[in-house]
Parts: structure tokens; sequence; C-alpha cells
């Protein structure tokens, strides 16, 4: 809390109690829990920020590419690398996530705790993708927009590894 001067924040969370500012995404189903500001349960701005996700959801699932007025979409390639990569077995159900800044552009991130990273429980078969089944992160991964992103990201990495490996040889 408090790490945004401006905006709000809010986590993909697969629970929510009933006394928090949720809403669900209509396409994806994904629940997600206002945390900055608190909104007061159906609040204007809790209610804009439901449609603005909700209309990003609509042109992801339409499969366009989706502006950088709607999204950031690099931060939403960034996080899902960095997810995969750390194999977070909370990835989209739980300490994931959102800004919509002021002018209600949408960004993963903050990325937090990553406690159920790195295989420490045998939730998921550690080895492949995790979150591919998830209906929002399945959404991304069709969508042309975000491969090339994460595909670039990913090159980024390996060439900065291969880069440093063999300036230690």
């Amino acid at each position: 809390r408090g790490r945004i001067e401006s905006g709000y924040i809010f986590s993909a969370e697969s629970e929510s109690a009933e006394d928090d500012d949720a809403f669900v995404g209509l396409l994806s189903k994904q629940r997600f829990i206002m945390e900055d500001p608190e909104t007061g349960f159906a609040g204007t701005q809790l209610l804009r920020i439901s449609d603005k996700f909700n209309a990003f959801e609509k042109i992801l699932w339409s499969g366009q590419n989706i502006s950088s007025s709607v999204a950031n979409m690099q931060s939403f390639a960034d996080w899902y690398v960095f997810s995969e990569w750390l194999k977070n077995e909370d990835m989209m159900t739980s300490d994931d996530y959102l800004t919509m800044n002021e002018d209600y552009v949408l960004s993963m991130g903050p990325i937090w705790e990553q406690s159920q990273s790195f295989g420490v429980t045998d939730r998921y078969d550690i080895e492949g993708w995790i979150a591919a089944d998830n209906p929002l992160v399945g959404k991304l991964l069709e969508n042309g927009q975000f491969k090339k992103l994460v595909k670039e990201r990913l090159s980024n990495l390996l060439s900065n590894e291969i880069g440093r490996a063999s300036c230690r040889e």
C-alpha cells in the first residue's frame, strides 16, 4: 500500500471476503480485489475500474492489438516472463497486482510475494509453463502483440545471459 502516487492498485485473487471491494472480469471470470485506495463496495471508482478492465478484456478476446491508451502490454510481457521463470505457482490466483493510472491505463505490477516460486510446493509440475490454463493468461498467449513482446523479452534476457557468460570465460 502507498507505493503508487496516483491511480489504483488491485490484485488477482481466487477468493475474496464478503467485505472486499471486488469485481470479476466478464470474460476471464478472474476475481480482482481493490487494494489501494479502498473504494467502498460498489463505489464509483470500483465500477469505473471494472468497466475499463472489461474493455481491455473485450479487446484481448477479439485478438486485436491493445492500444497503449488501454494497457501497458510490455508490463504484461515482463510480468509473464518473470512469473513463469520463477515458476510462481500463485500466478493469477493470489498476490498478482495490477495498477491503473489516473488515465485508466492498465499495467501489471508491482511484482510482489513469490513465496510459491521455484517449485517450493508440489501443487504444479514445475516443468513447462504453469499458467497457460488460466483464461486471462491463455488469451494473452494467443495475442500476437503479447507473444511478440514476450519473445523480445526472452531474447533480450538470453542474449544478456550469453554475453555475461562469455565475459567470464
